[in-house]
């Protein structure tokens, strides 16, 4: 096990955001993008460049930088010194360092968190995406979180549940490290306590009958807006006075007609290893300046969220 890094790097999980301009295929290749392609290893960079279209590239990009920086900083050890190997069912975690990460990203929004107690999982996904998402769930969800979906007659109330469904349940596989070898229908989640507020505090119920019902486990489930977010100025490099203002989002109000298509849903998982037990937690937020600088600067939340420490029924 690595011994040259800082033994206490998060005394809570962290969820760093950053929120970036989508682009076309028109787009060229900045100066700030060459700064950050300088964190990847070769094998990063060589994947970086297999992307085919530049948005997933700007995505894995951000992602992969946001780890390392954060890493880098919070461990006091150089980048090159931090490595990564991959798990059994394709999960990537930091070698010989007990500290778990994971990465999701969506159209215009990069999450990623940290932390050193349990492991770790977070999805986030646009509200504006093509398709229709309620075809997703009649594939891939339980019936009984379907039927949750289907109940109330009002399509913005439809798919508000079903994206509250679909990151948990994407955070909770990704927090387990099984990724989609783990059906989606062979677990669920009932939310009906929430009489269908989303910002209204509430039970997150867990059925898995392939985990142990002594399990303990943290979630959050959050909805931002894409628009109307407040401005926090961050002060200029190498001692200059200039200040370059960004945007750290805030949590919305439930979604009206006119609302829902522009925001962003975001569930955190914290799942306990074996025989250990995680005391309820709740993340320290970052907004992430999409700069050459990425860098992260902590805000409150102004709205309530929904977070329930849950445990498997």
């Amino acid at each position: 096990m690595n011994t040259e890094y800082s033994q206490s790097p998060f005394n809570e999980p962290h969820v760093y955001l950053c929120f970036y301009e989508s682009h076309d295929d028109s787009y060229n290749i900045t100066a700030r993008q060459n700064d950050h392609l300088q964190w990847l290893n070769k094998e990063e960079h060589e994947r970086w460049a297999r992307f085919k279209h530049l948005d997933a590239q700007q995505q894995y990009l951000l992602g992969k930088v946001i780890v390392r920086q954060r890493l880098s900083e919070r461990l006091n050890l150089p980048n090159h010194k931090i490595e990564f190997e991959i798990g059994p069912h394709g999960r990537p975690n930091l070698k010989g360092i007990p500290v778990d990460f994971n990465i999701s990203h969506t159209k215009g929004l990069v999450a990623v968190t940290i932390g050193t107690q349990g492991r770790l999982g977070v999805d986030v996904e646009r509200t504006a995406r093509r398709g229709n998402p309620l075809d997703i769930a009649d594939h891939y969800f339980h019936p009984s979180e379907v039927n949750a979906v289907n109940v109330d007659p009002q399509e913005n109330q439809q798919l508000q549940r079903f994206f509250e469904f679909w990151t948990l349940k994407e955070a909770y596989i990704k927090a387990l490290g099984k990724g989609l070898q783990k059906s989606l229908q062979s677990f669920y989640f009932n939310l009906s306590s929430r009489c269908g507020k989303t910002n209204a505090p509430g039970a997150i119920n867990l059925f898995d009958n392939d985990v142990d019902n002594h399990h303990e486990f943290n979630a959050q489930l959050f909805r931002f807006p894409i628009t109307a977010t407040p401005s926090v100025q961050n002060e200029g490099k190498s001692g200059m006075n200039s200040k370059m203002t960004t945007q750290a989002p805030t949590l919305a109000t439930a979604p009206t007609a006119s609302s829902f298509e522009e925001s962003f849903y975001l569930s955190w998982m914290q799942c306990a290893q074996p025989n250990e037990s995680i005391p309820p937690q709740t993340p320290r937020f970052f907004n992430v300046c999409n700069d050459d600088t990425l860098k992260a600067m902590q805000y409150t939340p102004t709205a309530e969220a929904i977070q329930q420490r849950i445990q498997p029924m």
